[in-house]
């Protein structure tokens, strides 16, 4: 396992919140214990919770958790740094282990994470299958081949595509009813490369082999089919560069409007 003391002191951290959670609420009591109280790490946990969301009949619990603990294993700090996210950027998130339990986004990201794993040991049907339950389960769709590096977070996540040669740089930001896909039938190399830092407001669509830079900001509802240069605010459809974002990290400040970027001249 990726052993790192960030998600060992994470682990710590939610454990004791796990504790005070199901004191606090009896409902909850078992689905805090099985959920985290009673798994020895991360790993064990994400696991557990992932394997008693996507199971099915076929695919039974026990088998399917010990598959993700084999995933999950290489990317245990990630797992972390992406359930951080949401406590760095999501005002409605109050504590780590919340993301952990209760964010379909959190859960997608985590399953993505396994399949990749998966789909780089090529075992393809596994992470495909992965893939579906997820889609079917979270309502969010990222294939398995897509390369996405740590701190991403889906906010809400219902009706996120994110495409199978998509490149997706750290610590970005995507919101409900994104897109990032092709224009068409192509082959090999087909959806965005979005960089470092971006922001990618609820409803937007990302097509094609196109490169977003880094820290740049997609306003909601736009359609990007050419490239946006880095810290840029992009808006419209199609969408164009109409001013700059208020600093250089707007994934982390999640500022979706327009009203404090620096308005293009001329």
């Amino acid at each position: 396992m990726d052993r790192h003391p960030v998600t060992e002191d994470i682990w710590a951290e939610m454990q004791r919140d796990a504790h005070k959670l199901a004191l606090e609420n009896p409902l909850l009591a078992k689905f805090v214990q099985v959920s985290i109280i009673a798994n020895p790490n991360v790993v064990a946990g994400t696991a557990r919770i992932l394997s008693e969301r996507l199971a099915t009949e076929t695919v039974l619990k026990e088998d399917l958790n010990a598959i993700l603990t084999h995933a999950l294993a290489p990317v245990a700090r990630v797992i972390c740094i992406d359930a951080q996210a949401y406590l760095q950027r999501d005002s409605a998130c109050r504590d780590i282990l919340t993301p952990f339990l209760f964010y379909k986004g959190f859960h997608a990201t985590a399953t993505y994470r396994a399949a990749h794993s998966l789909w780089q040991e090529a075992k393809h049907g596994s992470a495909m299958w992965l893939q579906n339950r997820m889609t079917e389960v979270f309502s969010i769709d990222i294939h398995p081949a897509a390369q996405i590096d740590e701190g991403l977070m889906i906010d809400h996540g219902t009706g996120v595509v994110i495409g199978e040669t998509a490149v997706i740089g750290k610590d970005v930001s995507i919101m409900q009813g994104v897109t990032l896909g092709g224009t068409g039938k192509e082959t090999h190399n087909r959806h965005p490369i979005i960089r470092d830092s971006v922001l990618v407001s609820s409803g937007a669509k990302v097509l094609g082999r196109i490169e977003i830079g880094a820290g740049v900001k997609i306003g909601a509802g736009s359609v990007v089919l050419q490239d946006i240069p880095a810290y840029s605010t992009a808006v419209g459809v199609p969408a164009v560069v109409v001013g700059r974002p208020k600093s250089k990290t707007p994934s982390l400040d999640m500022d979706h409007t327009l009203k404090d970027d620096q308005q293009k001249r001329g």
